[in-house]
């Protein structure tokens, strides 16, 4: 996980880029589904996220991106940013779910953090075993608490 340049933020408009790849999740003894996180601290505003599948996984698993219950108040919202992308194909999917997915309105809507959380980024299926895949996943985040 690393925080993008201000260059390369000024270019795409994220803040935050992580390349994630099979070996970057993992899964409990006897549980399918593997999670990465990405930690925020309270007060934080996530206007923008991105889930860019650069090379098809082996395993067939959709996708999730969304606040924990801690990150956001209201109860953990796991595909909140990105709603079921399945990660065996290519592709790019923004903004799919309900915290970030303006519903062609005008305004996007912001989501803010309520306390100091993670934001999952969730597969179905257990991601570790794939032999292949690659994805980047980008948020645009303001942050108050450096």
């Amino acid at each position: 996980m690393s925080r993008l340049t201000v260059n390369e933020a000024g270019t795409s408009g994220y803040t935050d880029e992580i390349i994630l790849t099979p070996g970057d999740f993992t899964a409990a003894a006897g549980n399918t589904t593997t999670v990465v996180n990405f930690p925020v601290k309270a007060g934080d505003l996530i206007d923008a996220c991105a889930l860019d599948v650069t090379e098809a996984f082996s395993v067939s698993s959709n996708i999730t991106i969304g606040p924990d219950g801690t990150a956001d108040g209201a109860g953990a919202d796991p595909d909140g940013f990105i709603e079921a992308d399945n990660c065996n194909a290519t592709g790019i999917s923004v903004n799919t779910g309900d915290l970030l997915d303006d519903g062609g309105d005008a305004q996007n809507t912001v989501f803010k953090t309520d306390a100091d959380g993670n934001i999952t980024i969730t597969a179905a299926s257990a991601l570790d075993v794939s032999t292949s895949g690659k994805m980047r996943v980008l948020f645009s985040v303001k942050r108050i608490n450096f």
